[in-house]
């Protein structure tokens, strides 16, 4: 089977499943919180095209460094309040 038909394969079934995980998620939520997915869905749309330029612009150990640390400092902030 050709490389090309095993991918197409694997993303349309990744998007089935982000189909999926996102119509739990809406659901569990409820539509009293449309706002708050409406901010993700927003917020993602917005951050995609500037991380995968970021990312082609960087190296990738550096990168992962700075993504390690701004995880724990996150943490660490949401731990002290």
């Amino acid at each position: 089977m050709p490389s090309s038909r095993i991918s197409g394969g694997q993303v349309a079934s990744s998007c089935r499943h982000s189909a999926a995980i996102s119509a739990v998620f809406v659901a569990t939520l409820g539509i009293s919180h449309v706002h708050v997915v409406a901010g993700l869905l927003v917020g993602g749309v917005v951050a995609a095209p500037f991380a995968a330029w970021l990312t082609r612009r960087l190296p990738a150990r550096p990168l992962m460094a700075a993504v390690g640390v701004l995880v724990v400092l996150l943490s660490l902030y949401n731990l002290s309040r």
